[in-house]
Protein backbone atom coordinates (compact mmCIF):
# COMPACT_ATOMS: atom_id res chain seq x y z
CA UNK A 1 0.00 0.00 0.00
CA UNK A 2 1.34 3.42 -1.01
CA UNK A 3 2.34 5.81 1.79
CA UNK A 4 -0.28 8.50 1.86
CA UNK A 5 -1.07 11.73 3.65
CA UNK A 6 -4.30 13.66 4.15
CA UNK A 7 -4.79 17.42 4.55
CA UNK A 8 -8.17 18.79 5.66
CA UNK A 9 -8.78 22.45 4.77
CA UNK A 10 -11.63 24.26 6.53
CA UNK A 11 -12.58 27.79 7.48
CA UNK A 12 -15.44 30.23 7.78
CA UNK A 13 -17.32 30.95 4.56
CA UNK A 14 -15.78 33.80 2.57
CA UNK A 15 -12.20 33.21 3.71
CA UNK A 16 -11.14 31.63 0.42
CA UNK A 17 -10.68 28.12 1.81
CA UNK A 18 -11.57 26.41 -1.49
CA UNK A 19 -8.98 28.43 -3.39
CA UNK A 20 -6.43 27.69 -0.67
CA UNK A 21 -7.20 23.95 -0.92
CA UNK A 22 -6.83 24.05 -4.70
CA UNK A 23 -3.57 26.02 -4.51
CA UNK A 24 -2.18 23.63 -1.88
CA UNK A 25 -3.01 20.62 -4.04
CA UNK A 26 -1.61 22.32 -7.15
CA UNK A 27 1.67 23.08 -5.37
CA UNK A 28 2.15 19.44 -4.40
CA UNK A 29 1.23 18.22 -7.88
CA UNK A 30 3.84 20.53 -9.43
CA UNK A 31 6.39 19.03 -7.02
CA UNK A 32 5.64 15.61 -8.51
CA UNK A 33 3.24 14.20 -5.91
CA UNK A 34 0.18 12.41 -7.24
CA UNK A 35 -2.48 14.50 -5.53
CA UNK A 36 -6.24 14.07 -5.15
CA UNK A 37 -8.29 17.17 -4.34
CA UNK A 38 -11.69 16.30 -2.89
CA UNK A 39 -14.48 18.81 -2.55
CA UNK A 40 -17.41 18.08 -0.27
CA UNK A 41 -20.10 19.95 -2.13
CA UNK A 42 -23.27 19.38 -4.14
CA UNK A 43 -21.92 21.57 -6.94
CA UNK A 44 -18.32 21.94 -8.04
CA UNK A 45 -16.37 25.11 -7.24
CA UNK A 46 -13.41 23.67 -9.14
CA UNK A 47 -15.20 23.21 -12.46
CA UNK A 48 -13.45 26.36 -13.75
CA UNK A 49 -10.10 24.55 -13.94
CA UNK A 50 -11.35 22.11 -16.56
CA UNK A 51 -13.67 22.43 -19.54
CA UNK A 52 -13.23 18.80 -20.57
CA UNK A 53 -15.35 16.83 -18.11
CA UNK A 54 -18.00 17.31 -15.45
CA UNK A 55 -16.37 16.82 -12.06
CA UNK A 56 -18.01 14.12 -9.96
CA UNK A 57 -17.29 11.13 -7.74
CA UNK A 58 -14.70 9.54 -10.04
CA UNK A 59 -11.39 11.48 -9.86
CA UNK A 60 -10.51 13.38 -13.03
CA UNK A 61 -6.98 14.50 -13.88
CA UNK A 62 -7.18 18.26 -14.50
CA UNK A 63 -3.43 19.00 -14.46
CA UNK A 64 -0.39 16.72 -14.45
CA UNK A 65 -0.47 14.81 -11.11
CA UNK A 66 -3.58 16.72 -9.97
CA UNK A 67 -6.90 14.89 -9.76
CA UNK A 68 -10.22 16.34 -8.58
CA UNK A 69 -13.32 14.56 -7.27
CA UNK A 70 -16.57 15.67 -5.63
CA UNK A 71 -17.86 13.38 -2.87
CA UNK A 72 -21.00 13.21 -0.76
CA UNK A 73 -22.15 10.80 1.95
CA UNK A 74 -24.58 8.75 -0.11
CA UNK A 75 -22.13 8.18 -2.96
CA UNK A 76 -19.29 7.25 -0.60
CA UNK A 77 -21.53 4.76 1.21
CA UNK A 78 -22.71 3.29 -2.07
CA UNK A 79 -19.12 2.86 -3.23
CA UNK A 80 -18.26 0.98 -0.02
CA UNK A 81 -21.29 -1.31 -0.37
CA UNK A 82 -20.30 -2.08 -3.96
CA UNK A 83 -16.81 -3.03 -2.82
CA UNK A 84 -18.26 -5.42 -0.22
CA UNK A 85 -20.97 -6.96 -2.42
CA UNK A 86 -19.05 -6.92 -5.73
CA UNK A 87 -22.37 -7.02 -7.56
CA UNK A 88 -24.34 -4.14 -9.05
CA UNK A 89 -27.49 -6.27 -8.90
CA UNK A 90 -27.16 -6.90 -5.16
CA UNK A 91 -26.22 -3.28 -4.63
CA UNK A 92 -29.43 -2.08 -6.25
CA UNK A 93 -31.49 -4.46 -4.12
CA UNK A 94 -29.85 -3.43 -0.84
CA UNK A 95 -28.91 0.19 -1.43
CA UNK A 96 -31.19 1.66 -4.09
CA UNK A 97 -34.45 1.57 -2.16
CA UNK A 98 -36.49 4.16 -0.23
CA UNK A 99 -35.55 2.74 3.20
CA UNK A 100 -31.80 3.02 2.61
CA UNK A 101 -32.13 6.50 1.10
CA UNK A 102 -34.09 7.64 4.17
CA UNK A 103 -31.54 6.04 6.51
CA UNK A 104 -28.69 7.90 4.81
CA UNK A 105 -30.60 11.19 4.96
CA UNK A 106 -31.73 11.00 8.60
CA UNK A 107 -29.23 8.62 10.19
CA UNK A 108 -27.23 10.58 12.78
CA UNK A 109 -23.70 11.17 11.46
CA UNK A 110 -23.98 8.32 8.91
CA UNK A 111 -23.33 10.58 5.93
CA UNK A 112 -20.32 12.23 7.60
CA UNK A 113 -18.99 8.83 8.69
CA UNK A 114 -19.21 7.54 5.12
CA UNK A 115 -17.24 10.52 3.83
CA UNK A 116 -14.48 10.49 6.45
CA UNK A 117 -14.33 6.71 6.15
CA UNK A 118 -13.80 6.98 2.40
CA UNK A 119 -11.15 9.70 2.78
CA UNK A 120 -9.15 7.59 5.25
CA UNK A 121 -9.80 4.23 3.57
CA UNK A 122 -6.57 4.15 1.55
CA UNK A 123 -4.40 4.54 4.64
CA UNK A 124 -6.49 1.99 6.54
CA UNK A 125 -6.43 -0.51 3.65
CA UNK A 126 -10.23 -0.71 3.50
CA UNK A 127 -12.38 -0.62 0.38
CA UNK A 128 -11.34 0.31 -3.17
CA UNK A 129 -7.70 1.33 -3.54
CA UNK A 130 -6.93 5.06 -3.41
CA UNK A 131 -3.56 5.36 -5.11
CA UNK A 132 -2.39 8.89 -4.30
CA UNK A 133 0.53 10.40 -2.40
CA UNK A 134 -1.63 13.15 -0.93
CA UNK A 135 -5.36 13.77 -0.46
CA UNK A 136 -6.33 17.42 0.04
CA UNK A 137 -9.89 17.79 1.32
CA UNK A 138 -11.75 21.02 0.65
CA UNK A 139 -13.86 20.32 3.73
CA UNK A 140 -16.99 21.93 5.07
CA UNK A 141 -17.04 25.33 6.77
CA UNK A 142 -16.33 25.43 10.50
CA UNK A 143 -19.61 24.17 12.01
CA UNK A 144 -20.15 21.29 9.60
CA UNK A 145 -16.44 20.47 9.75
CA UNK A 146 -16.88 19.65 13.44
CA UNK A 147 -19.76 17.31 12.59
CA UNK A 148 -17.57 15.57 9.99
CA UNK A 149 -14.67 14.95 12.39
CA UNK A 150 -16.93 14.10 15.34
CA UNK A 151 -18.90 11.44 13.43
CA UNK A 152 -16.64 8.40 14.07
CA UNK A 153 -16.14 9.43 17.71
CA UNK A 154 -19.89 9.61 18.34
CA UNK A 155 -20.66 6.31 16.65
CA UNK A 156 -17.72 4.56 18.37
CA UNK A 157 -19.17 5.72 21.69
CA UNK A 158 -22.65 4.42 20.79
CA UNK A 159 -21.57 1.15 19.11
CA UNK A 160 -19.02 -0.69 21.24
CA UNK A 161 -18.58 -3.97 19.33
CA UNK A 162 -18.83 -5.25 15.77
CA UNK A 163 -17.45 -4.20 12.36
CA UNK A 164 -18.72 -0.62 12.60
CA UNK A 165 -17.06 -0.12 15.98
CA UNK A 166 -13.78 -1.48 14.60
CA UNK A 167 -13.97 0.75 11.53
CA UNK A 168 -14.69 3.84 13.67
CA UNK A 169 -11.71 3.13 15.94
CA UNK A 170 -9.45 2.79 12.89
CA UNK A 171 -10.77 6.05 11.45
CA UNK A 172 -10.17 7.83 14.77
CA UNK A 173 -6.63 6.49 14.92
CA UNK A 174 -5.97 7.86 11.43
CA UNK A 175 -7.54 11.26 12.19
CA UNK A 176 -5.35 11.62 15.28
CA UNK A 177 -2.11 10.50 13.60
CA UNK A 178 -0.30 13.79 12.96
CA UNK A 179 2.31 12.02 10.84
CA UNK A 180 -0.44 11.16 8.37
CA UNK A 181 -3.27 13.65 8.79
CA UNK A 182 -2.98 17.43 9.01
CA UNK A 183 -5.59 20.15 9.44
CA UNK A 184 -5.61 23.74 8.19
CA UNK A 185 -7.98 26.51 9.24
CA UNK A 186 -8.23 29.31 6.67
CA UNK A 187 -9.16 32.70 8.05
CA UNK A 188 -8.96 36.35 7.08
CA UNK A 189 -7.76 39.28 9.22
CA UNK A 190 -11.22 40.24 10.48
CA UNK A 191 -12.32 39.96 14.09
CA UNK A 192 -15.38 37.73 13.52
CA UNK A 193 -13.48 35.30 11.28
CA UNK A 194 -10.54 35.12 13.69
CA UNK A 195 -12.83 34.53 16.69
CA UNK A 196 -14.75 31.72 14.95
CA UNK A 197 -11.52 30.15 13.71
CA UNK A 198 -9.96 30.14 17.18
CA UNK A 199 -13.14 28.58 18.62
CA UNK A 200 -12.82 25.77 16.06
CA UNK A 201 -9.12 25.33 16.89
CA UNK A 202 -9.89 25.08 20.61
CA UNK A 203 -12.71 22.57 20.09
CA UNK A 204 -10.64 20.32 17.83
CA UNK A 205 -7.71 20.53 20.21
CA UNK A 206 -9.69 19.77 23.38
CA UNK A 207 -12.18 17.25 21.99
CA UNK A 208 -10.18 15.41 19.34
CA UNK A 209 -6.61 16.06 20.43
CA UNK A 210 -5.43 17.66 17.20
CA UNK A 211 -3.85 21.09 16.64
CA UNK A 212 -4.71 22.57 13.24
CA UNK A 213 -2.38 25.00 11.49
CA UNK A 214 -3.62 28.45 10.51
CA UNK A 215 -3.56 30.11 7.10
CA UNK A 216 -4.41 33.81 7.13
CA UNK A 217 -5.63 34.80 3.67
CA UNK A 218 -6.28 38.17 1.99
CA UNK A 219 -3.75 40.19 3.96
CA UNK A 220 -3.03 43.75 2.87
CA UNK A 221 0.75 43.85 2.40
CA UNK A 222 2.07 47.28 1.30
CA UNK A 223 5.18 47.15 -0.91
CA UNK A 224 7.11 49.35 1.54
CA UNK A 225 7.71 49.09 5.28
CA UNK A 226 5.73 50.78 8.05
CA UNK A 227 8.51 53.34 8.81
CA UNK A 228 8.68 54.19 5.10
CA UNK A 229 4.90 54.68 4.98
CA UNK A 230 5.04 57.01 8.00
CA UNK A 231 7.89 59.00 6.43
CA UNK A 232 5.96 59.23 3.17
CA UNK A 233 2.82 60.48 4.95
CA UNK A 234 4.82 63.25 6.61
CA UNK A 235 6.22 64.46 3.32
CA UNK A 236 4.75 66.83 0.78
CA UNK A 237 2.04 64.49 -0.49
CA UNK A 238 -1.55 65.46 -1.24
CA UNK A 239 -4.31 65.11 1.35
CA UNK A 240 -5.80 62.20 -0.62
CA UNK A 241 -2.47 60.37 -0.63
CA UNK A 242 -1.97 61.09 3.08
CA UNK A 243 -5.44 59.71 3.88
CA UNK A 244 -4.72 56.57 1.86
CA UNK A 245 -1.41 56.03 3.66
CA UNK A 246 -3.19 56.45 7.01
CA UNK A 247 -5.73 53.83 5.88
CA UNK A 248 -2.90 51.42 5.04
CA UNK A 249 -1.17 52.03 8.38
CA UNK A 250 -4.40 51.47 10.31
CA UNK A 251 -5.15 48.32 8.29
CA UNK A 252 -1.69 46.86 8.85
CA UNK A 253 -1.85 47.61 12.58
CA UNK A 254 -5.28 45.98 12.87
CA UNK A 255 -4.10 42.91 10.90
CA UNK A 256 -1.06 42.58 13.14
CA UNK A 257 -3.25 42.51 16.26
CA UNK A 258 -5.53 39.86 14.74
CA UNK A 259 -2.60 37.68 13.69
CA UNK A 260 -1.09 37.95 17.18
CA UNK A 261 -4.30 36.44 18.59
CA UNK A 262 -3.62 33.35 16.49
CA UNK A 263 0.09 33.18 17.28
CA UNK A 264 -0.57 33.43 21.02
CA UNK A 265 -2.71 30.26 20.89
CA UNK A 266 -1.67 28.24 17.85
CA UNK A 267 1.86 29.37 17.03
CA UNK A 268 3.23 30.24 13.57
CA UNK A 269 0.86 30.58 10.62
CA UNK A 270 0.98 30.97 6.85
CA UNK A 271 0.29 34.51 5.59
CA UNK A 272 -1.09 35.04 2.07
CA UNK A 273 -1.45 38.48 0.46
CA UNK A 274 -4.70 39.81 -0.94
CA UNK A 275 -4.16 39.58 -4.70
CA UNK A 276 -6.19 42.09 -6.71
CA UNK A 277 -7.35 41.91 -10.34
CA UNK A 278 -6.06 38.37 -10.82
CA UNK A 279 -7.87 35.66 -12.76
CA UNK A 280 -8.76 32.48 -10.81
CA UNK A 281 -6.17 30.40 -12.68
CA UNK A 282 -3.41 32.97 -12.07
CA UNK A 283 -4.50 33.26 -8.44
CA UNK A 284 -3.94 29.52 -7.94
CA UNK A 285 -0.41 29.86 -9.28
CA UNK A 286 0.37 32.86 -7.04
CA UNK A 287 -1.13 31.38 -3.87
CA UNK A 288 0.57 28.03 -4.35
CA UNK A 289 3.97 29.61 -3.60
CA UNK A 290 2.81 30.24 -0.03
CA UNK A 291 1.38 26.75 0.53
CA UNK A 292 4.34 24.40 0.60
CA UNK A 293 2.99 21.91 3.14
Amino acid sequence: MKAQKIAFVTGKGGTGKSMVALSMAYNQAVLGKKTLLIELSESSFFQFITDKVELGFTPQEVKPNLFVARWDGATCLRDYFLHLLRSETLLKIIFDNPFMKTLVDVGPSLSELAIVGKITSGIRGVGPQIDYDLIVVDAYATGHMLALIRAPFGIAEAVKIGPMATQCRDIIKTLRNNEVTSYYIVTIPEELAITESLELWNTLNLEIGISPKFICNKLVMPPISKPELIELSQGSCSKGAADFIKFLLDKVEFQTKQIEKIRDIAGPLVEIPHFLNVSPKDLVDKMSWYLKI
